[in-house]
């Protein structure tokens, strides 16, 4: 045995299991099998679930109210994974217009997920017994998409939270799923990673053409179909709104109406609103451009974060993982809660639930 081998052993037989998990952990670089930890546990990433556990959260949310929610599976990914929405609504027959909450497109974004399904858990719980919740139900029917990529949820899990942003935040075929939706006319040709590229390379790669990814031609279809009036999606990690950006004076105003009254319903921190130039925008190929453009959709997408105090109350391993997403996730959804719903019900008021006609965008 080499000199190397004895001082191992002897480490070895001097540590606990536990301990000699870590050691070894170190040793091949940092990684555990999915849904394994250093002590054991069956989530070393908690508290965001894993793929099979969140996609289990959604299937038993329809499952266990079957009066008011469905379960729809919208499409599959390009790993064949399903792309599931819950349709929470009244439950008494009645057609309702419609509104889309999306989160996870980008597949490193977990925070986003736990916001979607909160808003679902919390309009779940409150369906026919709490007032607010009622009234919001009795004015719409909800599509919740918790994982808009769902192959970039599952390789960030598999690399422990430590995956690049080009291997997680894209979905299978590396592509940047918020670059792939067609951009509107008129827009400035002004190409960065934040605007999308044509480098498939880069984590912010357009695809070889807008629809060409399965996840985006599947939101594409279910807007068609389902025609959404409003729409809020999640992503983080910027504290931020983005309204879809509008070309005309009167678009423009109710987009930033819509963003204003999620602002103003934000119980905790306020985040900024960003507000493109209305003469010259610069369009990214994003799902809430596309929405508004295409579908006459009502669309704001929010970065989310959590509260400072909370942040400094957190330390966490200097992973992506921790960088990306909070420890958390119930202070966002807190934070979030009402903005999302205010923001949805003023887009009602100004579209009557009807997606805006294309003379008017």
């Amino acid at each position: 045995m080499t000199a190397l081998g004895k001082t191992l052993k002897a480490i070895c037989m001097r540590l606990s299991g536990s301990a000699l998990v870590v050691i070894l952990f170190m040793i091949i670089g940092g990684r555990f099998p999915a849904g394994t930890s250093a002590a054991g546990e069956a989530n070393p990433l908690a508290p965001y679930p894993t793929l099979d556990g969140m996609f289990a959260e959604i299937t038993q949310a329809a499952k266990d109210n079957p009066g008011n929610v469905e379960l729809i599976t919208y499409g599959k990914s390009v790993k064949n994974r399903p792309l599931y929405c819950l349709r929470i609504h009244r439950g008494d027959g009645k057609k309702r217009p419609a509104a889309l909450i999306g989160g996870n497109i980008h597949g490193d974004e977990w925070i986003a997920n736990r916001v979607a399904m909160g808003i679902a858990k919390r309009l779940i719980e409150g369906c026919g017994k709490a007032e607010r919740e009622t009234k919001f139900l009795e004015m719409t029917d909800v599509f919740i998409a918790p994982c808009l990529n769902p192959d970039g949820y599952a390789a960030f899990w598999k690399s422990g939270g430590r995956a690049s942003a080009k291997a997680s935040r894209t979905n299978a075929n590396g592509v940047d799923l918020n670059r792939n939706f067609p951009e509107p006319s008129g827009g400035a040709n002004f190409r960065t990673s934040l605007t999308g590229v044509d480098d498939e390379k880069s984590s912010g790669y357009r695809g070889p053409k807008p629809y060409s990814e399965p996840e985006t031609r599947a939101i594409r279809d279910l807007a068609a179909e389902r025609r959404f009036f409003g729409n809020v999606n999640y992503h983080c990690k910027a504290m931020q709104i983005t309204p879809a950006k509008a070309t005309s004076d009167a678009g423009a105003k109710r987009m930033m109406d819509m963003a204003g009254a999620y602002q103003k319903n934000q119980p905790g921190v306020r985040y900024s609103i960003i507000p493109w130039p209305r003469a010259l925008p610069i369009f990214q190929g994003n799902m809430e451009d596309s929405l508004y453009h295409e579908h006459g959709c009502m669309s704001i997408l929010i970065e989310l974060q959590e509260r400072k105090e909370f942040e400094e109350k957190s330390p966490k391993p200097n992973i992506r993982m921790w960088q990306r997403n909070p420890r958390n996730p119930e202070t966002v959804v807190e934070d979030n809660y009402p903005a999302c719903l205010t923001a949805l019900e003023a887009a009602f008021r100004m579209t009557g639930g009807e997606p805006i006609p294309a003379e008017k965008r």
